[in-house]
């Protein structure tokens, strides 16, 4: 892994992260001189100037980003780009999904965007002059810019939208972006302890083809755009660069980025973690100078090569966490054998699964393996009716794992709750400004409110992902075919979708055959009794919901909608359980019944409804945040498949 100094670099922030990712889809770029950095460590191509006790990023909501991909310009001598707005949006998905930003801490600026979202300097400039405002002394701007770039009587530019690169130097200084007074300068005076710099701007020539003159990129470019000694304030930071000296970064034409980004994101989304789901600064380089000059020599042949490289200062490579991605089937405590032994079997209820005559697993059905419970910890918040943090505490869990399949079932204690929304929910709703997003009809589908009791059971800790589910359907068919991958958007840890209640309870079965524990769907009141977790409020961190604890529509123009992988939002309930609100909604046993009139009150599913509908909880990436209630519930026929839909599993069966 990265060699690591051990002495710090002094200065009043606490850090300066500075990430200048150059090239990704361009040219050469030329790092520093032999007098500017010290020599290579190994022949890995890391430079480390100086170590440092840096080991993490600030808070979530500390951190902020401006992202910018121009591929198209307005001055007819300036070529356009193919891929600077891709990289430009699969970064932004990388730093909201996998990274830990706010959603709506992330401003992206794209050819492709509204005029007041388009990458004109003007735009650019006011957008990171508001980022400067409101980031805090003790928190993270990350500034990325993807474009061409050009330099011109050492002074070196960013070319935005609307630059005129005639030959008119002061033109230039007018219309284009001063990489050292507007940029640099700019974020050195606020003060702010932690900056990330991402740097795409030298891809070829502006005033040639994409892929013809090179722009090698200039040490003063470079030296413009870095933190250098003489500002003592800037106490740590990392340069990651495409491409070795002497070589250029290629655009994987398939892809329609560079190989760089393409590899940079897939690091970020788990392809670099560990065995704990960390991507870590040291873990992403590794993963770069293996994947990268492989993917580069196998695409384009012996005489191309590109292998990117690093410079380090002021922090721990190894240590510091760039993303998180939950890795369920590599989770393998030992916790002490008699743990959960002697623990009393809970009772099993009985199984309800009774759909449009729905198969039923009667033959063919193994002994299942023993299980012992074992423990993990998670990290459980409260909000105010501001979304503001009132409670931020480490909880604990039990649950047994089906190895095999990489599915962690979380233990439920049996108990009774108030099922539906009571006269106060319903006054929250009402006032609620996106209450007009619900009609009167889901409101009253959720009453009238009554106490419900149930047994213990346990449910799958996150929502069943792509992974598992291509697992489960490789096994021999019980009653129907499954599709290997009917995901619309892909990934091992996205949660499967477009899967619909046939499908899922032939899922169920498959499993149930497979491990002789008998899986369903989860009944309705005991879905929303796990999600509540103890809870009665509108969700169960509290009475409102923020893009940094759950994944659902923000907007009706949101263009980061989509799945997240399983777990990626960090924070669980009471119970331990993960993204029970948004993400993809999640299908329940019962038939649908347009309100709870006549509701069984011992939680098994209630049958006697349209059994070619079912109900569905939890609302997902496609549905506003009321939606996504931990009583909201909506109606699905049982062969629909949506790309918001997906499921998880119950077991009464230890």
């Amino acid at each position: 892994m990265v060699s690591e100094l051990s002495q710090s670099v002094s200065g009043a922030l606490r850090i300066c992260l500075a990430i200048l990712l150059s090239c990704l889809l361009g040219v050469k770029f030329h790092p520093w001189q032999a007098n500017d950095l010290p020599a290579q460590t190994r022949a890995r191509d890391v430079r480390v100037v100086a170590g440092g006790g840096v080991t993490q990023l600030p808070e979530r909501s500390k951190r902020y980003a401006l992202i910018v991909g121009v591929d198209r310009y307005q001055d007819p001598q300036v070529t356009p780009l193919v891929g600077a707005g891709n990289d430009a949006r699969s970064l932004r998905t990388a730093l909201i999904r996998y990274g830990g930003f706010p959603e709506d801490h992330v401003i992206l600026l794209t050819s492709d965007q509204p005029a007041g979202s388009q990458p004109t300097r003007g735009v650019i400039l006011r957008k990171l002059s508001n980022l400067r405002a409101v980031v805090p002394k003790d928190g993270l701007l990350l500034f990325s810019f993807a474009g061409h770039g050009i330099q011109r009587e050492g002074r070196a530019y960013l070319l935005s939208s609307d630059s005129q690169v005639n030959g008119d130097l002061d033109l230039l200084e007018d219309t284009a972006i001063n990489v050292g007074s507007q940029v640099r300068d700019r974020v050195e005076e606020t003060g702010i302890g932690q900056v990330i710099f991402i740097l795409d701007a030298c891809r070829n020539e502006p005033g040639s083809g994409r892929s013809g003159t090179d722009n090698p990129l200039s040490q003063g470019f470079v030296k413009q755009f870095s933190f250098g000694s003489r500002n003592r304030e800037v106490s740590a930071f990392v340069i990651l660069y495409a491409s070795e000296i002497g070589h250029r970064a290629y655009e994987y034409v398939e892809k329609k980025q560079g190989y760089f980004s393409w590899f940079l994101v897939e690091a970020l989304q788990g392809a670099a973690a560990n065995n704990r789901g960390e991507v870590t600064l040291g873990g992403v380089i590794d993963y770069l100078q293996e994947k990268v000059p492989q993917r580069v020599a196998l695409d384009l042949g012996r005489g191309k090569a590109q292998k990117p490289f690093a410079v380090i200062e002021g922090f721990k490579a190894n240590d510091l966490v760039l993303s998180f991605v939950p890795q369920m089937t590599r989770i393998t405590q030992n916790l002490p054998a008699d743990r959960g032994e002697n623990l009393p079997k809970p009772p099993v209820l009985p199984v309800t699964e009774k759909a449009a005559k729905p198969p039923e697993v009667r033959t063919s059905v193994p002994k299942a393996a023993s299980v012992r419970l074992q423990t993990f910890q998670f990290e459980t918040i409260s909000v105010d009716s501001a979304g503001k943090v009132l409670r931020q505490r480490q909880a604990k869990a039990d649950y047994f794992a089906e190895p095999n399949i990489g599915l962690e079932m979380v233990s439920i204690p049996g108990g009774t709750f108030p099922m539906g929304v009571g006269r106060a929910q319903l006054a929250l709703l009402r006032s609620e400004p996106a209450a007009r997003s619900l009609s009167l009809d889901p409101i009253e589908t959720m009453q009238p409110q009554r106490f419900v009791s149930l047994s213990s059971f346990f449910i799958s800790r996150y929502e069943i992902t792509q992974a598992q589910w291509r697992t489960v359907a490789n096994l021999s068919r019980v009653a129907r075919e499954l599709s290997r991958d009917p995901s619309y958007i892909k990934g091992d840890q996205l949660p499967v979708d477009q899967a619909s209640w046939e499908d899922a309870m032939e899922f169920c079965n498959r499993l149930t055959r497979s491990t002789g524990r008998r899986y369903r769907l989860p009944t309705e009141a005991e879905w929303e009794y796990a999600c509540r977790a103890g809870t009665t409020s509108l969700f169960h961190f509290g009475d409102k919901l923020a893009p940094d604890l759950a994944n659902y529509r923000i907007s009706s123009g949101d263009s980061m909608a989509g799945p997240a992988p399983v777990g990626s939002k960090g924070v669980g309930n009471r119970f331990g359980l993960f993204d029970m609100h948004g993400n993809v909604q999640e299908w329940c046993a019962d038939t649908w019944h347009p309100d709870y009139k006549g509701a069984p009150s011992d939680g098994r599913a209630w049958e006697g409804g349209d059994a070619n509908y079912r109900v569905l909880r939890g609302g997902a990436w496609t549905t506003d945040a009321l939606a996504s209630g931990s009583a909201s519930r909506v109606k699905g026929g049982v062969t629909l498949r949506a790309r918001s839909v997906g499921f998880r599993v119950v077991t009464t069966q230890k």
